[in-house]
C-alpha cells in the first residue's frame, strides 16, 4: 500500500476554517504499512487526537494502530540515535534518547 512515510505535522497545509488543505513532503513516499502514517500524529499530539483521526479515517481497528504507532515512534527514535552516533552528531544522538524515553513511556 502507498504511504506517505513522512506524515508530521509540518507537512499538513490547513486553511483558515481550519481544515486540511493539502499534504506536502512526498519525498519518503513507499509502499509498506499504512498505519505508520499515523505514528507522527500520535507523537506530535498524543493518543486521543489519533483516535479521532482514525475514526474519522473509517480505520477498522484504532486500538491496533496507536499500539503499532507508539512501536513505529520506538524504532523512530532508534533509527534517530543510532544515525547520530555514526554521524557523531551529539544533538541526533540526544533527540533520539528523548524520543525514545518518550514512545516508551506513554
Amino acid at each position: 500500500v502507498p504511504q506517505h512515510a513522512d506524515l508530521w505535522g509540518r507537512h499538513i497545509l490547513l486553511d483558515d476554517k481550519p481544515s486540511v488543505a493539502g499534504i506536502i513532503d512526498y519525498g519518503c513516499i513507499c509502499l509498506g504499512d499504512p498505519d505508520y502514517d499515523f505514528f507522527p500524529t500520535l507523537v506530535d499530539v498524543g493518543a486521543a487526537f489519533t483516535r479521532r483521526v482514525l475514526n474519522h479515517y473509517g480505520h477498522a481497528d484504532p486500538d491496533r494502530a496507536i499500539a503499532k504507532g507508539r512501536f513505529f515512534a520506538a524504532f523512530d527514535a532508534i533509527d534517530t540515535w543510532l544515525t547520530g552516533a555514526e554521524e557523531q552528531s551529539d544533538w541526533k544522538v540526544a533527540d533520539g534518547r528523548r524520543r525514545l524515553h518518550a514512545a516508551l513511556t506513554v
